[in-house]
């Protein structure tokens, strides 16, 4: 399952994020864009191999207020 992250903080890492998703289940990999200086451009993507722990994760961590931003997070069809 591919999760949309959104607002991200622009220090957030992608240690960071695993961490706070694999507290729902097996995470696959994780992308986040950056644009050519290596600055954060505040979202990125999740993939999750169980459907339902991808949809568990989300219920559980959006809004969620990840290092003084609150995430917004969504299932990518």
């Amino acid at each position: 399952m591919k999760i949309y992250i959104g607002n991200l903080h622009c220090k957030a890492s992608e240690k960071e994020l695993y961490d706070l998703f694999v507290a729902f289940g097996m995470v696959l990999w994780i992308e986040m864009y950056t644009d050519a200086n290596g600055k954060s451009l505040g979202y990125g993507y999740v993939y999750m191999k169980d459907n339902k722990e991808g949809r568990s994760a989300i219920t559980g961590l959006n809004n969620l207020n990840f290092m003084n931003q609150f995430l917004n997070i969504y299932e990518v069809k």
